[in-house]
């Protein structure tokens, strides 16, 4: 599939924007915009958070790319990485997805509210800044 056959698909649902938590960088310590999707009760779709391939800190259609979330070895659902994504960049991603690995899935599965994950990954963050 595409990056364009996914977007026209993504459209389609009704829903889907108004299920995505946006995680600012200011949340994730990451260099990208990346959003939380959950799984519906048909849903046959691999769990997996989408990420803008910008560095700007909003997201557009034509900038979200879907990953999957998994604990080894998370990998792009749409085959190449963007062309404006750094290897580093996509390296930093993967790891935090392992790292937080088991909050994510829980999002995904609906065993907590987006909002319980972000609060928990900003107190994260912040106990790793030196003030």
């Amino acid at each position: 599939m595409t990056q364009a056959d996914w977007i026209k698909a993504q459209l389609k649902d009704d829903d889907f924007s108004f299920r995505l938590a946006s995680l600012s960088q200011r949340h994730t310590g990451l260099p990208m915009v990346i959003l939380i999707d959950t799984k519906l009760l048909d849903n046959k779709n691999t769990p997996r958070l989408l990420f803008n391939d910008s560095y700007e800190n909003r997201w557009q259609w034509e900038t979200l790319y879907p990953i999957s979330i998994d604990k080894e070895n998370p990998i792009l659902l749409l085959g190449e990485p963007p062309h404006n994504l750094s290897g580093n960049s996509l390296s930093l991603l993967k790891t935090w997805i392992i790292n937080h690995y088991d909050g994510l899935i829980k999002v995904w599965n609906g065993e907590i509210f987006q909002n319980e994950f972000i609060i928990s990954i900003t107190k994260q963050l912040r106990n790793l800044i030196v003030w």
